[in-house]
């Protein structure tokens, strides 16, 4: 009985050792047909849209919201601020604006503009950069106390930010 055992332990491990080898050979041999070598498979992970179980309850995860109109995410555009400012002159001579343009420069510490209208053709001189048009009025009287007679033709403007 001892020799049957040992007779079928043999015969048992020599087809496992023929089987082993026989399945790396194949194994080996389809990856070189194949020209790949085969890693382990990447797990892939859920898509969002799919139902996933978290401590017994439900729990659906969907998509983010998107607005109703594509307006709607578009921010709005800035209005534009309008600011006051006092205008002491209008020149045919850009040397007279220049002129006014630095005695009122000396004169004050508010921002002094001078610029070119090309629908009347006249450089115009302005001081000030106001919010109200109450504040430019100020300004404007301030103007004719300190300086009375140089500034009585003065006049509140409008302009851009």
């Amino acid at each position: 009985m001892r020799t049957l055992f040992l007779k079928l332990f043999a015969t048992t491990a020599a087809l496992a050792l023929v089987l082993y080898i026989g399945g790396c050979t194949a194994s080996e041999e389809a990856e070189q047909e194949e020209g790949v070598k085969k890693e382990a498979p990447v797990p892939t992970q859920p898509e969002t849209k799919t139902t996933m179980k978290k401590d017994t309850a439900e729990v659906k995860v969907m998509p983010p919201a998107k607005a109703e109109s594509e307006t709607e995410m578009k921010p709005t555009p800035a209005t534009p601020v309008t600011l006051y400012a006092v205008q002491i002159g209008a020149f045919e001579s850009e040397a007279n604006a220049s002129r006014a343009e630095q005695t009122i420069k000396a004169r004050f510490s508010s921002p002094v503009r001078k610029y070119f209208d090309e629908t009347t053709k006249l450089y115009k001189v302005a001081v000030g950069s106001f919010s109200t048009k109450d504040q430019a009025l100020e300004f404007r009287k301030l103007l004719n106390e300190k300086y009375p007679g140089e500034y009585q033709d003065a006049w509140i403007v409008e302009t851009p930010k």
